[in-house]
């Protein structure tokens, strides 16, 4: 079943921004409305977050949802180098308060734990008052992702039991500050660029377990679109990427986040254009595997997920196959592959991709431990790189051939849209990428990985 515990909410955005001065002025009839007595007096970083809060209230307003926030102080501590524009304890809590006693809103629910050991939140909604205070904003007024303060992510090692990592600061080095240009160069032509796809308020598939891939592992970091399938009226996608990297090693990760492409299905992303133009979209097949057997100097399957002949079998045999590189143990393999089949889902689209997977598993004729023994078998020339944690290090390779596909067409000015190990450009382009992204495979793992 589908979790609807937090299903009417939208977790607080400290990135959502506006340049519409409707909403500025919302926020400054707010602003000089309220009280922030004591030690919270009002400074120009408060009047900033008290914008950023308006913009959130007013996707809720707009999406028919709550805003879900944590008001325990060990939820807001971070490196500064994360910080820019980031809510903490106390301005989140105060500026909460104060609406509340204005009477712009008020709290609906606590008490409220959030999937994978997040932590607890509060809900709030609008008062009668505050709906008709943020129903005076134009419908053609909306909101956007502002860019993070750090495109260079580095997280540590998450605590036992929990998914989400915690945010690392770092000394930087020449590694680092080329690759912060990179991005950063990237984001500037992607600013520049128009990405559209057809009306997103039944398109939008992101779910928790993408989510928490997320810039940060602090909850308040999550773009609210992809927490959940929210109705969003804008057709305007945000651009901007960022890479992390985890377990306080360089060599680990390295995948970009951030593009709202990311958030879409695949139906979605065939309607997107850029620039007015059509698309499309070319990934690897099997890369993460292939990149596997080329660092053994092996001859990877034609098909590394087909290791029952059974196309139906195919999904969960790929889930199978990642989770077992990803996995450092064969415990945590196991219970990797019995959560992707029977653990709890907080959307529509993650129930409907479980189910999908337990189709597949059925086609199978396996149980989960029988499942994970063909993987195994099936790939035991790699077997040394299974079961080990070695996906994050395969992850580095993906990412490092990512950035060599989006410097190429850099270069040359042409936006691309990078989903991990796919990409998205103007349909014109389509033989170009193809040749470049199977030349930049040859060149990281010394064979050219299939481009489909």
């Amino acid at each position: 079943m589908i979790d609807d515990e937090l299903r009417d909410s939208l977790l607080l955005d400290c990135y959502r921004t506006s340049d519409y001065p409707e909403v500025d002025e919302v926020a400054e009839a707010i602003w000089n409305s309220i009280d922030l007595p004591g030690r919270s007096w009002k400074t120009v970083e408060k009047k900033g977050n008290n914008k950023t809060l308006t913009c959130n209230f007013l996707d809720a307003y707009r999406n028919g949802k709550t805003i879900a926030y944590s008001r325990r102080t060990n939820e807001y501590q971070r490196p500064k180098r994360y910080g820019a524009i980031y809510f903490t304890y106390a301005t989140t809590v105060p500026l909460m308060n104060a609406w509340r006693a204005a009477g712009i809103t008020h709290q609906t629910r606590a008490g409220l734990w959030l999937p994978k050991g997040q932590g607890w939140v509060t809900e709030d909604d609008l008062t009668d008052f505050g709906r008709e205070l943020f129903g005076s904003i134009p419908d053609h007024v909306t909101t956007r992702r502002a860019s993070p303060s750090e495109v260079i992510v580095l997280k540590g090692r998450a605590k036992e039991g929990l998914k989400n990592k915690p945010l690392l600061d770092y000394e930087d080095t020449a590694e680092t500050v080329t690759l912060r240009y990179h991005v950063e160069e990237y984001n500037e032509l992607m600013r520049s660029t128009l990405v559209t796809t057809e009306d997103l308020r039944s398109q939008s598939s992101q779910d928790c377990s993408d989510w928490w891939e997320d810039y940060g592992s602090d909850w308040t970091l999550v773009d609210s679109q992809t927490y959940s399938s929210i109705s969003d009226t804008r057709n305007l996608l945000d651009n901007e990427a960022y890479r992390v990297f985890n377990n306080g090693d360089w060599k680990q990760g390295g995948r970009y986040y951030g593009a709202q492409i990311q958030g879409l299905s695949e139906e979605a992303r065939e309607t997107a254009r850029i620039d007015g133009k059509p698309t499309v979209e070319r990934d690897f097949s099997g890369m993460l595997p292939r990149i596997a057997y080329h660092r053994a100097g092996k001859e990877c399957p034609s098909d590394p997920y087909g290791i029952y002949d059974d196309d139906e079998a195919r999904d969960i045999c790929k889930g199978a196959v990642l989770i077992c590189l990803s996995s450092s143990s064969k415990g945590k393999a196991r219970n990797g592959i019995y959560d992707a089949l029977y653990g709890e889902c907080h959307t529509k689209s993650s129930w409907e991709k479980q189910q999908k997977r337990r189709q597949s598993l059925k086609a199978t004729g396996k149980k989960t431990g029988e499942l994970m023994a063909a993987v195994l078998d099936f790939h035991d020339t790699i077997r040394d790189q299974m079961l080990c944690g070695e996906g994050l290090r395969l992850q580095r390779i993906e990412s490092d051939i990512a950035s060599d596909v989006l410097a190429h067409f850099m270069a040359r000015g042409i936006p691309v849209l990078v989903i991990h190990d796919s990409f998205i450009v103007q349909a014109e382009y389509q033989d170009e990428l193809d040749a470049v992204m199977t030349e930049a495979s040859r060149r990281h793992t010394g064979r050219a990985i299939p481009v489909k």
